[in-house]
């Protein structure tokens, strides 16, 4: 490992690190949240059909290009009013790079997953204050909807965890798994200018954007999922 990027790491563990973290609890609590939050809109909606999925599908569309916006610019450039998000992002870009993108322990999970405190305000409060108008329109619509914003915040997760985590089981030779980590990866590669690759599960917004790569300037390879 680079003097950089370990001493980066000693940093940050040494500020952020408290004893009562435990990487394990993190990643098990935080993806049960979602997944309770994805299902427990269902519920509420009076009648599911096939306009139930079109809406769940354009709905997670949508949210596609909402991350990337809030990737792009919050978290990537200094924002009035976002500087905190700017700031904690910038820990996580100082821990991760191209060729190291992989965590020590769990405990380093603390600098991949969101705290559980913001999956459930984003969940319980932010969402819904967004999407609070379709109430208006349709009651159906805002409970999937919801579902579908929070299913996507799991998915997204769920990859960045991935990508940053080394494992044997079947999930991490999965193709589009081992595309999406790599897209990811590549986004943590320093050579690039200006940052590419800010969608998580769906590139849509980078296609769109035309911030969409799949080689990296620091190893010129086309997509793998192999850490140097």
């Amino acid at each position: 490992m680079s003097k950089r990027i370990q001493r980066a790491r000693d940093i940050f563990r040494k500020k952020f690190y408290n004893d009562s973290y435990n990487g394990t609890f993190h990643v098990s609590v935080g993806f049960l949240l979602f997944f309770l939050f994805t299902t427990l809109p269902w519920p509420f909606v009076r009648e599911i059909n096939i306009f139930s999925l079109l809406t769940f599908i354009l709905s997670f569309i949508i949210f596609t290009f909402a991350l990337y916006y809030q990737h792009r610019f919050p978290q990537h450039k200094l924002m009035r009013g976002f500087k905190f998000f700017y700031k904690i992002h910038r820990v996580h870009h100082s821990f991760f790079d191209y060729d190291h993108m992989y965590v020590d322990d769990q405990n380093d999970n603390l600098f991949i997953l969101f705290p559980i405190s913001f999956i459930i305000s984003y969940c319980l409060v932010l969402f819904p204050l967004f999407l609070s108008p379709l109430l208006l329109i349709n009651p159906d619509t805002f409970f999937i909807s919801l579902s579908a914003c929070c299913f996507y915040f799991f998915c997204h997760e769920i990859i960045h965890y991935l990508g940053h985590t080394k494992g044997s089981s079947a999930i991490y030779k999965n193709k589009v798994v081992a595309f999406l980590c790599e897209h990811h990866r590549i986004h943590h590669d320093r050579k690039e200018e200006p940052v590419v690759n800010f969608n998580m599960i769906l590139p849509l917004g980078d296609l769109f954007f035309k911030t969409f790569k799949t080689k990296s300037k620091a190893t010129n390879q086309s997509l793998n999922h192999k850490q140097a």
